[in-house]
């Protein structure tokens, strides 16, 4: 049975071009996108909830 870790981060909500590149780069860390949660900051900045499998 997979057993997974979870992070959270921000990521750029207010460009599509900014949000790709972020999501881009979390990917090659090996996470994988779970949830954008509703909302954006003040800063234009949305929460992401992320996974991968344990090592």
């Amino acid at each position: 049975m997979v057993q997974w870790e979870y992070d959270h981060r921000k990521i750029n909500a207010c460009s599509l071009v900014q949000k790709m590149d972020d999501l881009e780069e979390i990917g090659l860390e090996g996470w994988e996108l779970v949830v954008i949660e509703p909302g954006i900051d003040d800063d234009g900045m949305a929460n992401a909830i992320f996974k991968r499998p344990k090592e």
